[in-house]
């Protein structure tokens, strides 16, 4: 078939998303299972997502070891076979870890499933976090820590986040010193109250999700019996945001790292898609006004973004970039140039139809097969959303306009509501 390049194709007036089927089955007693149902090849997907992540840890770094340990060994198997079984079929065992929840995940072929399923669910029920293999953890994670504390990127993000979520869970401390205090005992104590299925949910996705649901369930339940009782001790955040200003010199750095933020909206308020829209226009691709200013035009970066970043109990707005040294204040007064631009100027009606039609082109994306759609269920589910919010989302995204953005932006994007973070060095 030859391509008609004379006719551009159809502009979209909406996006069609899905509703999410938001129905659980009880896996087990205490374990809710959703399933994703598709694809044309013979994989399937298992997620199961505790609330462990990092806000819930009493120590530094124990959340993080005891995800990242889990596969090095069990009551019924040690890290090597855990690692060869795997490897021999060709399937995969992951952990992602986050600031709200820690998932254990398994990929792998259907018909795989029953050879699998044992090692899978030993992994997230029956660790037993030996002490050599978390020794060796420990020294390989702290040599790679002490290499990124030396890099201005890494100093920006530990400083943001000292100005942004000082007094609550959310704030990232790292220390090298932290690896030593981290004992075999810590682990044990924070997996037996976070790794238990009191508030934790489990996704399957892929082809013949109803045999693996039921694969999964009875694997679970003979050893979940073996566990002793669980404890859930997590305490909601109190936020008490203060703007605040910080400029951190590092002698010598060829590049400055900058961050900059405000606390932003969470996903179930009725202004989330205006301020969404503000974001994508500010710093949300590649032909935003951020990048169209600082990187194309004024030649300061590579490149620089923002982001609204929702966690389960805030969310805030994020700007980051790494410029050349002698361009940092100058780049700084440009982003709040930006920032101030987005808030007092309604957007021009050809920039707001790029941008609506870019989210819409990229939020179909994230619905492309099972196992992208998965991902947006595990989010509605951790953020308490209803089934059918993208929907919503999509349709409110064509039924905004750009007065709206602005009126929105004005309240929440004002540049004293931001704080600051720069470590590198900058002229005098």
């Amino acid at each position: 078939m030859i391509l008609d390049r004379k006719t551009a194709p159809e502009r979209l007036a909406s996006a069609s998303i899905p509703i999410l089927n938001h129905q659980p089955i009880k896996l087990t007693d205490n374990l809710e299972c959703y399933r994703v149902e598709g694809g044309t090849e013979d994989i399937v997907k298992i997620d199961i997502v505790f609330k462990a992540g990092t806000r819930y840890e009493q120590k530094p770094l124990t959340s993080t070891i005891c995800l990242n340990t889990l596969k090095e060994g069990t009551e019924n198997y040690s890290a090597k076979e855990i690692a060869d079984t795997t490897d021999f079929y060709g399937a995969q065992i992951a952990t992602n870890l986050t600031k709200d929840r820690a998932e254990v995940t398994l990929l792998c072929q259907t018909k795989h499933l029953n050879k699998l399923i044992d090692i899978f669910t030993d992994i997230f029920l029956l660790p037993v976090f030996p002490e050599e293999e978390i020794e060796q953890y420990k020294k390989r994670s702290s040599s790679t820590l002490a290499v990124n504390l030396d890099k201005v990127e890494f100093q920006s993000r530990l400083l943001f986040s000292q100005l942004m979520f000082q007094g609550t869970p959310y704030r990232d401390i790292y220390d090298l010193k932290d690896y030593a205090n981290i004992r075999a005992a810590d682990l044990q104590e924070f997996f037996a109250n976070f790794y238990n299925f009191a508030d934790s949910f489990c996704v399957i996705s892929g082809k013949n999700t109803q045999l693996a649901a039921e694969t999964l369930g009875r694997a679970i339940s003979k050893k979940s019996m073996r566990r002793g009782k669980e404890i859930l001790s997590g305490e909601a955040v109190n936020w008490s945001y203060v703007p605040g200003e910080k400029w951190n010199k590092k002698d010598e750095a060829v590049q400055t790292a900058i961050r900059m933020g405000v606390p932003a909206l969470s996903r179930n308020h009725p202004h989330y898609t205006a301020l969404y829209i503000a974001n994508t226009a500010l710093g949300g691709y590649f032909g935003s006004r951020l990048m169209q200013n600082i990187r194309e035009e004024k030649g300061y970066t590579y490149g620089i973004g923002s982001a609204i970043n929702a966690l389960e109990e805030l969310s805030y707005l994020s700007i980051s970039t790494q410029v050349g040294a002698e361009f940092s204040k100058l780049t700084v007064n440009e982003i709040k140039k930006e920032v101030h631009g987005i808030a007092t100027q309604p957007i021009k009606a050809d920039e707001f139809e790029l941008i609506q039609h870019y989210i819409a082109g990229n939020l179909l994306k994230r619905f492309d097969g099972p196992f992208a759609t998965a991902d947006r269920l595990k989010s509605l589910i951790s953020y308490n959303l209803p089934a059918d919010w993208y929907t919503v989302f999509s349709k409110a995204l064509f039924e905004l306009n750009p007065i709206d953005i602005c009126e929105i932006s004005r309240v929440y994007l004002h540049t004293d509501l931001f704080s600051l973070a720069v470590v590198g060095e900058w002229p005098e």
